[in-house]
């Protein structure tokens, strides 16, 4: 019993630490660019400490000794006894670093490890260095000389091996009951710990007059000047009325599994009672088909969470890169309170940080050529999200150098990935594409930043496999700008059901634009392309039927789709259109998994199964095949 009790401290522990950890890796970047704020100075001190408290607790004695010189570092930096430097920032984010890993190694059921002694050394060396060989205050500087910098400071620790000082916390040293105390009001709210009644707080979480709760002497630090207890900041509290439950994802993801398949039913219902003269039976679908719905996107929001989630590591990620490749870049996030499917949000990361390190490498100008050109010294970079129907767009733009369309049609008839002849027949918005293609890179050198010729293709793939676009805007000299569409989960889909011989396949609704009948519009070849006039505009034709191997169609009979995929409007004909329906996306077997174009299956309103289909991967191809 007693092991579980602890075990459930753990997680509790870890799971509120993680989040002032995501903190503490923004304020640190914000700090860098702001040295005497104050109120970050007091934010960081407090991170360190609580993490600190809780890992006392739990007798996790080598995060206490890392955080503890954190703390003391702050601390000085608090009241003036030294100044934020390039090499106290590389310290502080290395011991950051070192604390993630430790909760890594927690979470996975090992015993934390103690940190690497270039990180403890380098922290401790700074603690104990005299206040007046403190470096000049100032923003943090980038580049070799601030690494050049650090690394002397790790030598001088080497060389004199500092050991922990005659004030630090011992190894499992034990948190006292007031220290205790303090990290249960962090964590859970002023006299109310883990399965207290919140109604009944204790006496020293009474409030005063004011509404602001009391300050404790024992959660304090003294003021070495004046000798008075600094109020202690004040912990986070319910608002009235404010219920949650912390429930295990893995069960959100079975209730939203059970919804996929209530949704089949349900499907299923309304196909049989539209065939039905059964009034009662008609209102009793209609009823189920209300309370299904309501269920479904009540479900769905327990699933959403704000990007916040994944936006807060990118600062760091920038601030790193922007120092080793000696660029000055100002990063700006919106929209962070946008809420995504979870599930999209994991796997959004790693498609997000490619296109933001592009954009710093290959997008921003040195600071000396932006000089030049009468560009600020500092490039920006911005991310931002927001909600548009029901989707999300995700938008990564820079005001660097910009993309030349035409020196992306060279490299790609360079490295042979398509004709001359059709290069020089692209739209410039359509020359962008060029880049997702595989083996694409403008770059001659190779660096482990980019340059390797792969990277942009697995960006578009990824995002393709959360049925996703991703579009590309760009003004030579002035920017570049990435538009991602995500739909809010991945779980439900809307769709446009699609007959082709006999067959029945599903078109995400998100592409579709617009629907027609074949045999009304005018159709001919325009450089060896079909092609229609829809109202004035000529659209590229392709037979959706050939493409599935079904054979080429009837040119005269049939419906077609106005879409757009792959940055491209164009038409494609297809037999009959059935109509919309939402379904459930179930994966396809290790058969059809590899089948270009196809993204996934379901199962109809009649029990029949229909394939889900890709349509950038569809268009990709057929454009490819024309260009050949």
């Amino acid at each position: 019993m007693a092991g579980d009790l602890e075990q459930e401290l753990l997680q509790d522990f870890l799971l509120e630490s993680r989040e002032i950890v995501d903190e503490l890796d923004q304020q640190l970047v914000a700090l860098e660019r702001n040295p005497d704020d104050a109120e970050l100075l007091s934010a960081i001190f407090r991170g360190f400490h609580t993490i600190k408290g809780g890992a006392g607790f739990l007798d996790i004695a080598p995060m206490v000794t890392l955080c503890h010189e954190a703390e003391e570092l702050f601390n000085q930096l608090r009241h003036g006894d030294r100044r934020v430097s390039p090499e106290l920032m590389d310290a502080s984010l290395a011991a950051l670093d070192s604390v993630k890993t430790m909760f890594s190694t927690l979470e996975s059921a090992r015993d934390a490890e103690p940190a690497p002694p270039r990180v403890l050394n380098a922290l401790q060396s700074l603690v104990r260095a005299p206040a007046t060989q403190d470096p000049t205050p100032g923003r943090a500087g980038t580049g070799e000389a601030a690494d050049e910098a650090f690394d002397a400071l790790l030598e001088d620790a080497a060389a004199r091996e500092i050991g922990p000082p005659a004030s630090a916390a011992p190894a499992g040293e034990e948190v006292d009951e007031a220290e205790f105390e303090a990290m249960l009001d962090e964590l859970y709210g002023p006299g109310v710990a883990p399965g207290a009644d919140a109604a009944s707080p204790s006496p020293e979480a009474r409030e005063d007059e004011s509404g602001a709760p009391a300050p404790k002497a024992d959660d304090a630090s003294p003021d070495e000047e004046s000798g008075r207890p600094e109020p202690a900041p004040p912990a986070r509290r319910m608002a009235p009325g404010d219920t949650t439950i912390r429930v295990n994802a893995g069960r959100v993801d079975e209730l939203m599994n059970l919804v996929g398949e209530l949704v089949l039913a349900r499907n299923r219902l309304l196909n049989l009672a539209g065939s039905q003269d059964n009034h009662e039976l008609v209102n009793a679908v209609s009823s189920l088909d209300h309370i299904a719905s309501s269920l479904q996107d009540n479900i769905m929001h327990v699933r959403m969470q704000p990007v916040r989630r994944v936006f807060s590591r990118f600062p760091r990620v920038i601030r790193d890169l922007a120092r080793q490749l000696g660029k000055d870049v100002d990063l700006v996030l919106e929209g962070e309170s946008t809420e995504l499917d979870k599930n999209l949000i994991e796997e959004i990361a790693d498609p997000l940080v490619h296109l933001l390190r592009n954009a710093v490498d290959h997008g921003l100008e040195d600071p000396q050529e932006r000089a030049r050109i009468g560009k600020p010294k500092a490039g920006q970079v911005r991310l931002s999200a927001s909600q548009e129907g029901d989707h999300i767009l995700l938008v990564i733009e820079d005001d660097g150098r910009g993309i030349d369309p035409q020196g992306l049609r060279r490299s790609a008839v360079g490295k042979g990935l398509i004709a001359e002849d059709a290069a020089a027949s692209l739209s410039d918005s359509e020359a962008y594409d060029l880049m997702f293609m595989p083996g694409f890179s403008t770059r001659n050198e190779v660096s482990d930043i980019s340059g390797r010729g792969v990277g942009m293709d697995v960006v578009r793939t990824r995002i393709a496999g959360m049925n996703g676009t991703v579009k590309v805007d760009s003004t030579p000299g002035r920017g570049s700008r990435f538009t991602i569409s995500l739909p809010l989960t991945l779980a439900i889909l809307p769709t446009m059901m699609v007959g082709i011989s006999g067959n029945r396949y599903a078109l995400p609704l998100n592409n579709v634009r617009e629907i027609a009948d074949l045999a009304a519009l005018r159709r001919h070849r325009v450089e060896k392309q079909d092609s229609i006039v829809l109202r004035g505009q000529t659209l590229p034709l392709m037979d959706l039927r050939a493409s599935l191997g079904h054979g080429a169609g009837d040119p005269h009979r049939g419906q077609i789709l106005v879409l757009i995929a792959s940055n491209r409007e164009l038409a494609v004909a297809v037999d009959e259109v059935l109509g919309q329906q939402d379904v459930v996306v179930k994966p396809l077997g290790p058969e059809l998994s590899a089948s270009a174009g196809i993204s996934g299956s379901t199962i109809t309103g009649d029990g029949s199964v229909a394939l889900i289909l890709d349509l950038d991967g569809l268009v990709r191809s057929f454009v490819l095949e024309k260009a050949a």
